[in-house]
């Protein structure tokens, strides 16, 4: 009815109308694909633009990396989390933390996709494998890699980055797999 008042014809949208809830009432006119628009604008201008989005598409395994010396790279392991904080601590990218926000921030995170490099028993940088949709479909994010900046031009971030890559192309089962940042 308050279509035919504003003179619109209602069947000219094929039952493309909304749902008449709240807010979303006012807008029931606009047809389908424009109301879909328009929601994916105000979904995409809620979140800041990304620096970087790389989507992993390929089925091969990316080049080995550097292996610099006195620096092994291996899984999360209980007991790591103390030297993780430090780690993102020392890093300065991503404010303060503590064991209460990691547990937080790191939702999703796959423990065992979580990979070290290390000095010794130092964590020195990590990167790891999160279970986060892109695009509204299921996939895996490489995400929170961080590195000591005391250990920067050694590669130290592409070494882990490369084995949470691997990780996730092998437990991937046809999920896209991507890294996404909005930090430098």
């Amino acid at each position: 009815p308050h279509l035919r008042a504003a003179g619109r014809d209602p069947s000219a949208y094929h039952g493309a109308m909304m749902p008449q809830r709240g807010f979303r009432r006012a807008l029931a006119w606009v047809p389908r694909p424009i109301r879909a628009f328009a929601w994916d604008a105000l979904e995409w201008l809620r979140h800041e633009t990304p620096a970087l989005l790389m989507i992993h598409a390929g089925v091969e395994s990316p080049a080995d990396a550097f292996t610099g010396a006195g620096h092994a790279v291996r899984k999360w392991q209980p007991g790591d989390d103390p030297g993780w904080v430090a780690l993102l601590n020392e890093s300065g990218a991503f404010g303060h933390w503590d064991e209460a926000r990691l547990a937080v921030e790191m939702d999703g995170l796959r423990r065992e996709g979580q990979y070290f490099a290390l000095s010794g028993t130092k964590l020195v940088a990590g990167a790891g494998v999160l279970e986060r949709p892109l695009r509204k479909r299921p996939a895996l994010e490489i995400g929170w890699v961080v590195r000591d900046p005391n250990y920067k031009g050694q590669k130290l971030g592409h070494r882990v980055t490369l084995a949470a890559l691997r990780f996730a192309q092998a437990t991937a089962g046809g999920r896209a797999i991507y890294l996404y940042t909005d930090d430098h």
